[in-house]
């Protein structure tokens, strides 16, 4: 089948999975049908994982249908059934499965045991005689037939690669990987003889040696994906062994100190301590690191020591002033299985290892040295623990070398790309990374001041822990606004959606290791938006150097967080680390930090307690939300803003940046008296409760900078409102999905609607086309605001029809679908650059993806990408009456009474409340609605303005 009928196979599949009209079973059976013809069981097993994606449980269901269908028989099934059930064990080690991993791992090696075909090509040739000498080279040409050969693999078409071009690619990559794997699992002393033979038994322009070094470098990726240490050792070891014997061969020098770094790495990572510390011993005894300019441990270039005066530093080419590489790694290595194995490590050695981390961060970030290979400021902040450790006896040494290392970090050089790492961190790596920043505060004495007024190193770095991935989209809003034409900004836009779309699909890829994925991610889209780039780049230049400073800020200082704070302003800035809570509290004339001993998890603990209260689906029966912890809303008054009440005295709105753990947290559901006893509480309690949202009003951000970056207050004075709801589904996809009918937008806009405003998009026209449309026509202006009202699915709900980010359900543009989905990457495509979207549905706060379940992450960081200057969403589900009447009193505040989108927050909430007997709250249920359930999940996230 040609390649263009063969994309259009995938892509009718594709929509008739997404329409639900065909069950995935009977899906795969037909993907699995025409694979099997066009291109055979390998390369089918490969395709019906891409088709997935990175659905690692669908996959394994996919793996075992093949599995049953070609490899029943596994003493007569082919190689690719070594490749199947390798990667299956893959998968089961993604997804955590530890026991369905190990059991996998079990079946391979039994089945690689007992394979008579495979035994024979593992066999010595010395050892193989008579009729067995010929089974044995068709088994190594049809096991050679597995490893693609790299010198030709991406020949041909010049580099311009179509569709099945790609797949074969990736294909090939696939099965050299797991092909490396399972053969070093069935005999990893001596996989190099078998690479050999593989080689040998069929002409072929590569030499052998290469071959081995092929099949060596994928087992060796494979097993570091794995955290297989066995096979890691083994591939280190074949990988030294070949290259020393092809030095002997050719009498050539060849340095190997590379592959003993590499194996003692393996090492430590494997707890061989004994075995690693006594490596450490012969590399430092090998030539190649007792040659005259590198034998001793050269003298500290004072970076750290002499951070303020550092501005004029150069780098100081000279051998005998900069410790080499591998003298660094290897004395890194030698200190962390010292501090494992409770050894006392050399404090000097130490110095110089931080050094050269001082040197090579300062060098790359000014720089000065783009050859250098990059070093990273969250390695910096991530080695500080160790370096704690060894000056633990030398308390003065320690305070000095860690006030050193925070004036490192917060130097103009570097603090931007400190900022830019810990951005897009997991939420593990960031765990540890903000372990990290605690030990170094701790260390240089933050905590320990008299005063608690705070410095900008300490600012710097209490930003970097709590900076969220939703700054990424106020950021580039932000920055594209700085090009006059509204078509270059459009352009730049796209460009950025392409590369945004292809980070992702790399990460996914590079986390895994999986090099088939890297190659399959190539994208023409993304390479057409990076030339649109470079365009505008060429023809606007100052436009474009400002658009990229802009892009890449995202660490204030505290004299520009100051300068934006009005004198009703206070920016407060909440991390949570393992036993201690940091909050900063920036007024326009002042700045303060106050730590507070506080057990993270049980302030995790209390929080998930606190919000399942207030959760609806908490309840046997929807109708009312269970009682209200109003104990718990006490306790954490008490350890968030009690400590800090003097600091807050005179403001009226708080920007709150409160980091992945705290961010949800419905702050203005906190009460600032102690509550009766929790058994006492009833309804008619909760509008006698007093509540800190009556006293503030709360504007949550991803990021401290990002209240630099959100727009000042629009001139508008009628600000229009585009009002999308009512969306026409089948009932069957609403019952499939367990969601009650559509909220009624229509009689919410006839409440609202002023002379000007757009028509809305209600019914079948409140469709993602609809959406579309009015985003890139002139009826809505930057002043201008937007409501959706709609169910919204979490990630991985909307998986069926095919997404897995979180989304909002709106009718379908085309007639062949059952609904439109809209998820992060088709808002990322509009353009909104609206004063304020509301998203009145479900749990529109979350993450992106079910990885990925980080704050704003998902529809919050979208709309900002996509131009809005605020958004309101909510962290739990919402009553849709009671959402109704918030949002009618939320936009006639911020309409006719001119208020801030904060301020009106805040009032519309105590409307819902009762608290100003401004609704009738003897009138059917709203006597219940002063409960948190039904205002307190409403979050405003953005300018506030």
């Amino acid at each position: 089948m040609a390649a263009r009928s063969g994309a259009m196979f995938y892509r009718a599949l594709g929509t008739l999975h997404r329409s639900g009209r065909a069950s995935n079973e009977s899906l795969d059976v037909q993907i699995m049908s025409y694979l099997l013809e066009a291109r055979g069981p390998a390369y089918q097993y490969y395709r019906l994982n891409a088709f997935y994606g990175n659905n690692y449980a669908l996959a394994n269901r996919l793996g075992s249908m093949f599995f049953a269908k070609y490899c029943a028989d596994m003493d007569n099934a082919s190689f690719t059934c070594f490749t199947v059930i390798t990667q299956t064990a893959f998968n089961y080690y993604r997804l955590g499965d530890s026991v369905s991993y190990r059991a996998t791992l079990q079946l391979l090696d039994k089945a690689l045991a007992r394979h008579p075909q495979l035994q024979l090509a593992l066999m010595p040739v010395s050892k193989v005689s008579g009729a067995d000498t010929e089974r044995r080279k068709k088994a190594l040409v049809e096991l050679r037939s597995y490893v693609p050969d790299m010198d030709r693999l991406f020949d041909g078409n010049d580099g311009e690669w179509g569709f099945e071009e790609m797949e074969r690619i990736a294909a090939n990559l696939m099965q050299a990987q797991a092909v490396g794997y399972w053969i070093a699992r069935a005999d990893g002393k001596h996989f190099p003889r078998i690479a050999k033979a593989m080689a040998a038994a069929k002409d072929e322009e590569m030499s052998e040696e290469d071959w081995a070094a092929v099949l060596i470098s994928m087992a060796y990726l494979s097993a570091a994906a794995l955290n297989d240490y066995d096979i890691l050792l083994a591939s280190v070891n074949a990988m030294r062994d070949l290259y020393a014997a092809l030095a002997a061969a050719e009498e050539v020098k060849i340095d190997l100190t590379p592959f003993d770094l590499m194996k003692l790495g393996a090492l430590y990572s494997a707890n061989q301590l004994k075995e690693a510390r006594q490596l450490v011993k012969t590399i430092r005894n090998s030539p190649a690191l007792r040659s005259p300019h590198i034998d001793a441990v050269p003298a500290p270039l004072n970076v750290l020591s002499s951070c303020h005066a550092a501005a004029n530093f150069a780098p100081n080419e000279d051998a005998d002033q900069v410790m080499p590489a591998k003298e660094y790694l290897l004395s890194k290595i030698a200190m962390k299985i010292g501090l494992k194995m409770g050894e006392r490590v050399p404090t000097a050695a130490v110095r110089s290892i931080m050094e050269y981390e001082a040197r090579e961060l300062f060098a790359k970030a000014s720089g000065m040295d783009e050859a250098r290979q990059a070093f990273l400021p969250s390695d910096f902040v991530a080695n500080w623990p160790d370096y704690s450790k060894v000056f633990a006896g030398d308390h003065v040494a320690r305070t000095r070398l860690a006030q050193a290392a925070k004036c490192l970090l917060a130097r103009p050089e570097i603090v931007m790309r400190l900022g830019q790492e810990f951005v897009n961190k997991g939420s593990k790596e960031r765990q540890t990374l903000n372990a990290a920043i605690f030990t170094m505060l701790a260390d240089s004495g933050t905590f320990q001041q008299h005063s608690n007024a705070i410095g900008n190193e300490d600012f710097v770095l209490l930003q970097a822990a709590s900076i969220m991935q939703a700054h990424n989209g106020i950021s580039s809003a932000t920055a594209r606004s700085v090009f006059a034409s509204v078509d270059v900004r459009n352009s730049i836009q796209e460009a950025e959606l392409g590369m945004v779309r292809l980070s992702d699909q790399f990460n996914v890829a590079a986390k895994e290791l999986h090099l088939s994925d890297m190659v399959r991610r190539m994208s023409t889209n993304s390479a057409d938006g990076l030339e649109k780039m470079m365009s505008s780049m060429m023809d606007h230049p100052a436009e474009y150097a400002r658009y990229a400073e802009l892009r890449n800020q995202s660490i204030a200082t505290l004299a520009e967080v100051k300068k934006a704070l009005t004198a009703d302003d206070a920016a407060m800035l909440l991390t949570l680390f393992d036993d201690t809570l940091v909050s900063v509290v920036v007024r326009h004339d002042s700045a303060r930090i106050v730590s507070t001993k506080v057990s993270r998890n049980a302030m995790k603990n209390a929080v998930a307690k606190l919000k399942a209260s207030t959760n609806f689906l908490s309840q046997q029966s929807t109708r009312l939300p269970p009682a209200y912890r109003a104990d718990i809303a006490w306790q954490l008054y008490k350890q968030l803003f009690k400590p800090v009440e003097a600091l807050l005295a005179g403001a009226r709105t708080v920007y709150l940046v409160a980091g992945e753990d705290l961010a949800l947290i419905p702050f203005s559901a906190l009460v600032t008296a102690a509550p009766p006893a929790q058994s006492a509480i009833d309804f008619s309690t909760y509008r006698r409760l007093r509540w800190l949202g009556d006293r503030l009003a709360f504007v949550s951000l991803p990021s401290v900078h990002s209240l630099l970056k959100t727009s000042a207050a629009n001139d508008r004075e009628n600000p229009r409102l585009l009002g999308v709801g009512n969306p026409e589904v089948a009932m069957q996809m609403l019952i499939d999905l367990r969601l009650s009918p559509m909220p009624d937008t229509a009689s919410l806009l006839d409440r609202v609607r002023k002379p000007g405003d757009p028509a809305p998009l209600l019914r079948a026209q409140a469709n993602y086309g609809g959406l579309e449309a009015a985003s890139n026509s002139a009826i809505l202006s930057s002043g201008d605001m937007a409501l959706i009202n709609s169910h919204a699915l979490a990630a991985g709900e909307s998986a069926k029809y095919g997404t897995q980010e979180p989304a909002i359900l709106l009718a379908p543009t085309s007639q062949a679908d059952v609904a439109d989905f809209l998820d992060p990457s088709k808002v990322m495509s509009l353009k909104l650059s609206l004063r304020l979207i509301m998203l009145l549905a479900c749990e529109t706060a979350g993450g992106r993806t079910i990885d990925n379940a980080q704050p704003y992450a998902g529809l919050v960081n979208s709309f900002f990408f996509a131009g809005a200057d605020s958004v309101v969403a909510t962290n739990l589900p919402v009553d849709p009456a009671v959402a109704e009447d918030f949002a009618v009193n939320f936009l006639r505040y911020v309409r006719d009474g001119k208020k801030s989108s904060a301020m009106a927050l805040q009032m519309a909430a105590a409307d819902v409340r009762c608290a100003n007997d401004s609704m009738a709250c003897a009138e059917g249920d709203k006597y219940v609605w002063a409960h948190p359930a039904y205002w307190s999940q409403f979050t405003l996230v953005g300018s506030g303005r």
